[in-house]
């Protein structure tokens, strides 16, 4: 965790002490009674060319399995602080937010990521869910439900767009900035592990 990260904690995505942010009403639904396949569009918002991977993830994942894919599909280290939220939009009082452990125990509100499973917040096609990860770039991605799917032997990305951005570089402002050395999109399929996670209720 950087020192970035632990300001935007105390900014962006803590309440100043005179301000305590109420649970909102939850916006989970209740779990498939069988596990089916989703196919999920994530795509990092702000980026032109776009980036994006199209992913067939079991839905019953939990979410801090979801975030350990997104690590591996989009080049990211796992380095930085991360949250989900099921909302209207990332920033707003009407979003539920899905926590990792470090942000449970500093006393953020929200729900531990590991209780939440994707077929509560992603139910019907066209749902959305919120994953920002490392608050001082504040890397927003949004995951779209496509298509509910028989399930597979295993889950796996189907389709990648756009080059991972760099890390620590600094957010979309400079990333723009950076550009001239990575211009170009490709395209292509690449295997990832969507369901090899131990069994939960």
């Amino acid at each position: 965790m950087t020192r970035g990260d632990r300001s935007s904690i105390a900014g962006l995505h803590r309440p100043s002490s005179d301000v305590v942010r109420q649970l909102p009403p939850s916006r989970r639904r209740p779990r498939r009674a069988e596990s089916v396949t989703y196919r999920v569009r994530v795509e990092l918002l702000g980026c032109q060319p776009p980036v994006w991977r199209r992913l067939e993830l079991a839905s019953d994942l939990f979410l801090d399995d979801v975030h350990e894919i997104l690590q591996v599909t989009f080049g990211w280290t796992d380095s930085h602080l991360h949250r989900f939220g099921c909302g209207p939009k990332y920033y707003s009082d009407d979003t539920e937010y899905y926590l990792m452990e470090y942000e449970v125990h500093e006393g953020e509100t929200g729900i531990p990521e590991e209780q939440g499973r994707l077929d509560e917040v992603l139910v019907e096609v066209g749902d959305r869910l919120w994953y920002c990860y490392d608050f001082g770039d504040d890397w927003q991605h949004v995951l779209e439900l496509e298509a509910v799917l028989p399930r597979p032997d295993s889950g796996r990305t189907r389709g990648v767009h756009g080059w991972a951005p760099i890390r620590c570089a600094g957010g979309l402002w400079r990333r723009a900035r950076l550009r001239a050395d990575r211009r170009g999109e490709r395209t292509g399929r690449v295997c990832c592990v969507g369901n090899g996670f131990g069994n939960r209720t």
